[in-house]
């Protein structure tokens, strides 16, 4: 959805690739509880995304860092909303359009090691498909409602 894109870096959804233990303000979450409390949370999927293709990548990418011993980089524990810019500088990036998506996805070898090609492929072209008809939409608050709302 090309919409989903425009609210990161706004309100509680942070455009960084960050974690932290404490703070709501990064992508990733990993509060500092134990036992039944115990959980990570990704903020970056709205409902609008696929969620098995979402599990899928994340639960893989969790796996690969455990079976290679990849450490995590350090903690972001400052409000990213409140942070200076140059603590942000440097920081990467989630895509900022469906598009820029979709072209990342093509040219990650870990999507395609992950995902069937075949799954991937479709998906992505349905995506692709999806960014064109937007695009050439004259209204696109027009196109949202009408695609996301009426043809549901």
């Amino acid at each position: 959805m090309p919409n989903s894109y425009t609210r990161f870096g706004k309100f509680e959804a942070s455009k960084y690739i960050t974690w932290s233990h404490q703070n709501r303000s990064q992508l990733i979450r990993i509060p500092a509880a134990e036992d039944e409390y115990c959980r990570m949370e990704l903020r970056s999927p709205d409902p609008s995304c696929n969620p098995y293709l979402a599990f899928a990548l994340v639960v893989q990418a969790g796996l690969e860092g455990i079976s290679q011993h990849m450490q995590p980089l350090p903690a972001f524990d400052a409000n990213i909303y409140e942070a200076e810019h140059d603590k942000l500088h440097g920081l990467a990036l989630i895509p900022e359009s469906l598009n820029s998506a979709i072209k990342l996805a093509r040219e990650s070898t870990f999507a395609q090691h992950v995902l069937p090609q075949k799954t991937l492929d479709k998906f992505l072209s349905s995506k692709q498909a999806e960014w064109d008809r937007y695009n050439r939409a004259e209204n696109k608050e027009q196109f949202e409602r009408t695609s996301y709302f009426l043809n549901v």
